[in-house]
């Protein structure tokens, strides 16, 4: 047992010295007839509502980032082929009260009490949809070429925040097999 709480305490420890955080999620993909092909031409676009703000402006640049470093061209204007690809995005503000139970040991390894702590939990959503270029409306009942979902958990109620290691989540087992969830975590 002495083991383990030591390993656990120098984690913390570390991570409390580099000050680094992780996000964890799942991510889930999903394709109509195979994910579009590296290579392809993408634009990205909002979902209905969530343009014209700089909040959008800022999350536009970091998916256009993580498409080409998957290796597609992104591309400003509106392709006449490959892609277009909405973002939606959002995060519980109100949040989860959960409260969980840690034991407290004394010096000889026995159970000493227990110590509840209470947090606040916020769900975080990242969802990429593909779309034919020649598509004229994405928010139309046309069904999506492509489906990515990033679901995730976690204190931070800030969604600017978390938004980097969210789009990391995103693309971290692309193209992955349609509708497998793979589990991951990224340094926030």
């Amino acid at each position: 047992m002495r083991k383990y709480s030591f390993a656990l305490i120098a984690c913390l420890s570390f991570t409390f010295l580099t000050g680094c955080e992780y996000v964890r999620g799942t991510v889930t993909y999903f394709y109509s007839d195979g994910p579009p092909e590296v290579g392809q031409i993408v634009t990205v676009i909002p979902h209905s509502g969530q343009d014209n703000t700089l909040e959008w402006d800022t999350y536009k640049a970091t998916i256009e980032q993580r498409l080409t470093e998957a290796g597609f061209q992104v591309n400003q204007g509106r392709p006449s082929s490959g892609f277009v690809c909405q973002i939606d995005y959002s995060i519980d503000q109100q949040g989860d009260t959960r409260t969980r139970a840690v034991a407290r040991y004394d010096n000889n390894g026995r159970v000493a009490g227990v110590t509840n702590y209470t947090t606040q939990v916020h769900q975080r959503v990242l969802i990429l949809r593909f779309y034919s270029a020649s598509i004229s409306n994405p928010d139309s009942t046309e069904k999506p070429y492509a489906e990515v979902r990033v679901l995730s958990e976690g204190t931070s109620a800030e969604l600017a925040r978390v938004m980097p290691a969210l789009s990391k989540i995103a693309f971290s087992k692309w193209p992955g097999v349609t509708g497998k969830t793979y589990s991951v975590q990224k340094p926030l």
